[in-house]
């Protein structure tokens, strides 16, 4: 009789080693901040790990800008005093993870989550925007979903505009955005053209934010595949 086979040693250490890789790239994150600036955080596994730096770094910035309610909850339970992005005029540095990023910087978001409007409010406001991402979120090519916040009354109105540009259209079941707005996820969408695909979503009547940031690239991208590596994107 053949024997059924546990887990691996690999299959437990998968997620200590992911862990031990963020904690590694967000403290590399923490280089690019200082005790004078105002930091916006976005949201996620990622800017979490970026917070439990912070502390284990007893490094509190002059303001602490945050994107989105679960971060806002998880510096408050740490210690750290934070702000909202109507409190403040401008973000010296934003930090925030991303769903995957291109070699253009282009990056998709909102799949963990239903934050992307206010995080890309904090990065429009940002004069550098830096991302911290696992290696296997740094792609050739962007093909996850492009994740969309509307109002409840245009869900419809919107999905079928979207229909010529996407394979399928769902909206996410029990999942709202912090102002109690449905997220639409439009799978099959060429980003070839994401500039142009960036404003066509965001011109659609209902649309509140959508998660394909084209004109709000990042700056610089912190990620670790054999080492720690900082790349700054190109004008």
């Amino acid at each position: 009789m053949s024997k059924i086979k546990g887990p691996t040693a690999s299959n437990h250490s998968e997620p200590i080693r992911s862990k031990q890789n963020l904690q590694r790239i967000a403290e590399k994150a923490l280089t690019f901040i200082d005790s004078q600036q105002i930091v916006g955080l976005g949201a996620g596994r990622s800017v979490n790990a970026v917070i439990d730096a912070m502390v284990s770094q007893n490094i509190q910035p002059n303001t602490l800008v945050v994107a989105a309610d679960s971060t806002k909850d998880y510096c408050e339970k740490a210690g750290l005093g934070v702000v909202l992005p109507f409190e403040v005029g401008n973000i010296d540095c934003y930090i925030d993870g991303v769903d995957e990023i291109d070699p253009d910087f282009v990056c998709l978001k909102g799949h963990s989550g239903a934050a992307m409007t206010g995080e890309r409010l904090c990065a429009e406001m940002a004069t550098s925007f830096v991302v911290v991402a696992e290696s296997h979120k740094v792609v050739e090519r962007l093909t996850k979903p492009v994740c969309i916040e509307v109002i409840e009354w245009a869900v419809s109105k919107v999905s079928r505009s979207l229909t010529p540009l996407c394979s399928s259209i769902n909206r996410r079941s029990g999942v709202l955005s912090s102002d109690g707005n449905p997220i639409i996820d439009c799978s099959g969408m060429s980003c070839a053209d994401a500039f142009g695909l960036d404003d066509r979503i965001a011109k659609m009547t209902g649309v509140v934010g959508h998660g394909l940031f084209a004109h709000c690239r990042p700056t610089h991208l912190i990620t670790l595949i054999d080492e720690i590596t900082v790349r700054e994107r190109s004008k």
